[in-house]
């Protein structure tokens, strides 16, 4: 009787590697395999920094060892790029001396830094039934991103559009290797973003002329990874307050599947008006607060487990400080500053918002400690070991540029959308969220108080990102504000459980728990369900619910990639496709634009005007001054396709034939042409 327990968090593990394994099979197939070991490898490096933080016996040593793996492994990779030797054996040889030099320094002693609850098998089970949860939300979306039906066109679902195949995009041009990198949309400029996670995939990915896996199937699996590593820290974050996996799990969850009421809001309307529920595949569901209050906006977790891969991972990163934090002792050792700093500073190059925002949950903690007299005023000093790896990172961001143009975009206040609706908007977006960490924030007798102020610092961080700092993309720092609160909040949330639980509400627990799954839910599937429809071909907000791309357009793709250099230039008209196939050039073709369409880049002041300036060359001009622009600004080839005829902005691909000694039609099958500028 006693063996079947013991052996339950083995068959789970073994049941949770074997679903994670079979959905990178179905998103990369066979080849998905070996690049999977490649990436673990990639994590290798920072085990014993995470060990030596909490411990080789807690699955938090693992996990953030893992994750600070992966950080220097890109920083690794960088080296040689930006020493001018992008080489196999330079990859391989940076890493290996990081790898070492990382297990000589930090693999000394067993003995962990900073001290978690035992974990026992009952919490290894909550936490493993926990990670199937995730990999269920991320089995459909995925495994449909990119699917090809019978007659090879295939299918790319909104919002893969807007952040996916940017990432592949982003992906291909660091894998040329440029230092600084280029923008893909604009080949003259230098790529000015936090670009530090894709560096592994660009590297790993393999040659473009012999790829091991492609740029796709490599970015799904990483992101597979880090979804699956920032979810089950976020759960050790929620136990690590009360050392309770069952309270842990049931924040989890609510995080993951409940943390937003605008589901059961929008399924309340239509049934009030009589429309079918059907209609809600044509809904952006996580973003009625948006649409029907003109309020903020607040991304789920399973969104950024879908989209945004590179904005989890520095997240994920920061709650290793806030683990920490939770648990520091009152006479901390050295070392635990320095392996908390670092975290924040591999934080800070994966993102530099997201890292300056948990250094200021981390530090307001810190302050916490040092005003209650827990810690003595001497440990501000001893912060110094955290603040450099910190300012490191800062400097290493500014050296390569990531934020050049940040500053002239950037503005503080009570403004915009902020104004509008301020606390409903909240409250449907978080509802979820907000109620149990209210509770949490009563001063429960058996449980102590100051194990959360790190998430209450995270809260304020959180909020006053939301509701005052913007940029010329409003809902981006609202984005990222979302981040914050959604993996700090289940701290709050997880102290409330277990406070009404130990003063005997266990009734009033299981009924209101139920009532926020229930009203919460909603909003993820209905997202979950949207998110993997790609045969919704249906007009959504001025762009396609699902974007698609013929058979001709990937034969020419294919073209382009096979005959052309790497770092040929290729203009669609960036006017004709706006929403609608923006990206089809530095994606689909792998190749860069002299002027495109850069949807998530914030503009420069040298790139004004150039969409009108690439539509004039391509439709309007006569024949001699088209060529004479284009060889100006570096381009080599024309691309028109079906957009550009449906968009009737005036496309007339087959006026170049009369001048072959301008133009040469290198390409054509159906509606897609291909000019070579002579």
């Amino acid at each position: 009787m006693n063996g079947a327990p013991s052996r339950l968090p083995r068959v789970l593990a073994a049941t949770l590697a074997t679903s994670a394994g079979a959905l990178v099979l179905w998103c990369g197939a066979g080849r998905g395999a070996i690049y999977v070991l490649l990436y673990l490898l990639a994590l290798l490096p920072g085990l014993p920094l995470g060990w030596r933080l909490f411990g080789r016996d807690q699955p938090a040593g693992w996990i953030a060892g893992a994750l600070m793996g992966y950080a220097l492994t890109a920083l690794a990779f960088w080296m040689p790029i930006r020493i001018g030797e992008p080489r196999l054996m330079w990859f391989l040889g940076a890493w290996l001396v990081l790898t070492a030099a990382v297990w000589v320094a930090a693999f000394r002693t067993r003995e962990a830094l900073v001290t978690l609850p035992r974990f026992t098998r009952q919490d290894a089970v909550a936490c493993l039934l926990v990670m199937h949860l995730v990999v269920a939300f991320l089995a459909l979306p995925f495994g449909r991103l990119g699917a090809v039906d019978t007659r090879g066109t295939r299918y790319y679902r909104a919002y893969f559009t807007a952040d996916f195949v940017w990432h592949a995009a982003l992906t291909q041009e660091l894998a040329r290797f440029d230092s600084p990198p280029r923008n893909p949309f604009f080949a003259r400029d230098s790529l000015h973003y936090y670009y530090t996670y894709f560096l592994v995939p660009a590297v790993l990915s393999g040659p473009e002329r012999a790829p091991l896996v492609t740029v796709e199937t490599a970015l799904k699996s990483t992101a597979i990874g880090a979804a699956m590593l920032m979810f089950s820290l976020l759960f050790l974050a929620a136990w690590s307050i009360t050392g309770r996996s069952g309270v842990a799990a049931t924040a989890s969850v609510l995080a993951l599947v409940a943390p937003s009421f605008e589901g059961t809001y929008e399924i309340l309307k239509f049934l009030r008006r009589g429309i079918p529920l059907s209609a809600l595949a044509d809904v952006n569901i996580d973003a009625l607060t948006a649409w029907d209050f003109h309020g903020l906006r607040i991304d789920g977790l399973v969104r950024s487990m879908w989209y945004t891969p590179q904005h989890t991972t520095s997240f994920a990163l920061g709650l290793i400080a806030v683990i920490v934090a939770t648990r520091l002792p009152d006479r901390a050792r050295p070392a635990a500053y320095a392996l908390t700093g670092l975290a924040l500073g591999l934080s800070v190059i994966m993102n530099p918002l997201l890292g300056a925002a948990f250094c200021a949950i981390y530090g307001a903690a810190v302050m916490f400690d040092v005003v209650t007299r827990r810690l003595p005023p001497t440990a501000l000093v001893e912060q110094l070991l955290a603040v450099v790896p910190v300012a490191l990172a800062l400097g290493w961001c500014l050296v390569n540029r990531m934020g050049d143009v940040a500053g002239a975009h950037l503005s503080v206040g009570w403004l915009y959308d902020a104004r509008n609706s301020p606390v409903l908007t909240l409250f449907l977006s978080l509802g979820g969220l907000l109620i149990p960490a209210a509770v949490g924030c009563w001063p429960w007798p058996r449980l102590e108080l100051r194990r959360v102020v790190p998430a209450l610092a995270g809260v304020v961080v959180g909020l006053g990102l939301l509701y005052l700092v913007w940029l010329t993309d409003r809902s981006w720092v609202g984005f990222r504000a979302g981040n914050i609160l959604q993996v700090t909040l289940p701290l709050l949330a997880a102290r409330g459980i277990a406070g009404l639980w130990d003063a005997g509400r266990r009734g009033t627990v299981t009924a209101g728990v139920a009532l926020l799954f229930l009203a919460g839910a909603p909003t993820t599937l209905i997202d979950t369900y949207n998110a993997q429809d790609i045969g919704n071909l249906r007009m959504g907000p001025g762009f396609p619910w699902t974007i698609t791309l013929s058979p001709a357009q990937q034969a020419a793709c294919t073209w382009i990639r096979q005959t052309t250099p790497s770092r040929t230039v290729v203009q669609a008209d960036p006017l004709a496709r706006d929403r609608q196939n923006w990206s089809v050039i530095p994606t689909f073709a792998g190749r860069r634009m002299a002027v495109g369409q850069a949807l998530p880049l914030l503009p420069e002041p040298q790139q004004e005007g150039g969409k009108e300036r690439a539509h004039a060359i391509l439709v309007t001009e006569p024949l001699e001054g088209a060529h004479d622009d284009a060889r100006s600004l570096g381009i080599d080839y024309f691309w028109f396709d079906g957009d550009d005829l449906r968009a009737r902005l005036g496309a007339n691909p087959s006026r170049f034939l009369a001048r072959p000694d301008l133009f040469t039609l290198a390409f054509r099958q159906d509606d897609v042409f291909v000019y070579r500028v002579n």
